[in-house]
């Protein structure tokens, strides 16, 4: 009975880690086409991971949840009531009245609550990638070795796309994308996506490169500590302090206003967090030497500074945003339907900015509302809000690991600012990116007295 027991454990363990693995590295090669934009490419990675998510739930089925997916119940619960809602957006509705004066003009179509309804279902097939990802990658990551390494892999991977974008922008040709740029977008059309996508792997690098790093804090004599620290360095410690400053080099070339504002917040959260319990450490010298550090590479950044005194057409997202809530204010319970945005919006932009295509609203937040009406968003926002609060109890609680749940909580707080402005998350592979962060983030920020190491 024991050594079959035994067999079937080691099974698991590796059918998980294989499963952690191949969606892992698919998600990471997805955003070399273009961010993962294409429809093609998105929809072909969602029904792959649909048939390793059916994989994961026959492995679930055998084996007891973890305290990391229990807690997950009732932030679980409020997106589902969400996700339904989506699903029903474009579902046909037969009443005596459109919901929308646009169907006025095509009698002879079944009036819905979406005037896209297409792009509805579309926006569905995303949402549902993106929870196939957090699922999969939440139960590998439940073991904190391996979720080591898969930080690690994240932060090499934007550490060689922030190294190809920086020789791209120095070249002035980017053989992926096909255009001629001299600021940085890696394999992103938009900079300010690959702002954000560089953002993630900035703070990944140097979570990774902290933890390596600071275990010498443990000793107890300056001379031991010194030492240690310099065996963590030279090791393998210098490879993240490296791919720190090349993902940083590569932000701020891409000139993103916001990605840059963004990674300052990020930054200051991290930092927080990190210094939490051990504040008069020499974590702390570190951390101050490298805050300085950043604001003046950061203030000696031509190309940012230009570009934040500088009005260019990005300033006219401020002439749409009222537009948009007057838009809002018009279909406020309902919304227009998630994805529909772009054809829908068309009557409500103004002669100053319409010289332009609006796929976005340059603002996540207020086109998700825009999309999904006001209740339905509150509900989506107030489920992510109780998730970073219930992430961050766990971390400030948890003594071991907690380097995993520092990286989410500062890549959150980085992600939720840079949506203010722009659009980063609505991109396939930033979006993955970042659940893929938020799960290892999760998965080690329960309190856990298997904890096998100090973060």
């Amino acid at each position: 009975m024991g050594p079959d027991t035994t067999l079937t454990s080691k099974i698991k363990f590796v059918t998980q880690a294989a499963l952690g693995w191949v969606v892992l590295i698919a998600i990471l090669v997805t955003s070399v086409s273009y961010g993962g934009v294409e429809p093609l490419t998105w929809s072909l990675l969602a029904f792959f991971c649909l048939f390793l998510f059916a994989v994961q739930l026959a492995l679930d089925i055998f084996d007891d949840l973890p305290k990391s997916v229990t807690k997950l119940t009732t932030v679980g619960s409020i997106l589902f009531v969400v996700l339904v809602w989506i699903a029903f957006q474009p579902q046909p509705i037969d009443l005596p009245v459109s919901l929308h004066s646009a169907w006025e003009y095509v009698p002879s179509a079944s009036p819905s609550i979406s005037l896209n309804p297409i792009s509805g279902y579309h926006a569905l097939l995303r949402l549902l990638l993106y929870f196939f990802v957090f699922w999969i990658i939440l139960r590998s990551a439940n073991d904190p070795d391996r979720a080591l390494v898969f930080l690690k892999v994240i932060a090499f991977w934007s550490s060689a796309m922030a190294i190809y974008g920086l020789w791209a922008a120095a070249t002035g040709s980017n053989p992926l994308t096909g255009e001629e740029k001299r600021t940085v977008t890696g394999t992103f059309i938009n900079r300010n996506s690959y702002a954000t996508y560089a953002m993630i792997g900035l703070i990944a690098n140097l979570g990774v490169y902290f933890r390596e790093v600071t275990k010498a804090a443990a000793g107890s004599e300056i001379r031991l500590i010194l030492r240690d620290f310099l065996e963590s360095f030279f090791s393998q410690g210098w490879l993240f302090l490296v791919g720190f400053i090349l993902c940083f080099a590569a932000l701020l070339a891409s000139q993103s206003r916001a990605g840059f504002a963004a990674a300052g917040i990020a930054l200051l959260v991290f930092f927080y967090l990190h210094m939490k319990r051990r504040f008069f450490d020499q974590r702390f010298a570190l951390s101050t030497a490298l805050v300085i550090s950043i604001f003046l590479v950061a203030t000696l950044s031509l190309g940012v500074l230009t570009r934040i005194v500088s009005l260019d057409q990005e300033a006219l997202r401020f002439i749409v945003y009222p537009r948009i809530l007057d838009a809002i204010m018009e279909q406020p319970l309902l919304g227009y339907g998630l994805g529909a945005f772009q054809d829908s919006f068309r009557a409500y932009v103004p002669i100053e900015a319409s010289r332009s295509e609006w796929f976005f609203a340059h603002s996540s937040y207020l086109e998700n509302i825009y999309e999904m009406g006001i209740p339905a968003a509150a509900l989506f926002y107030f489920a992510l809000g109780l998730f970073f609060v219930s992430m961050l109890r766990g971390n400030l609680k948890r003594e071991r690991n907690r380097a995993f749940s520092n990286v989410a909580l500062a890549v959150f707080a980085g992600c939720a600012f840079h949506s203010l402005f722009d659009f980063s998350l609505q991109i396939p592979s930033v979006t993955l990116l970042f659940v893929t962060v938020m799960a290892i983030g999760w998965a080690q920020a329960q309190p856990s007295k298997r904890s096998s190491r100090r973060s």
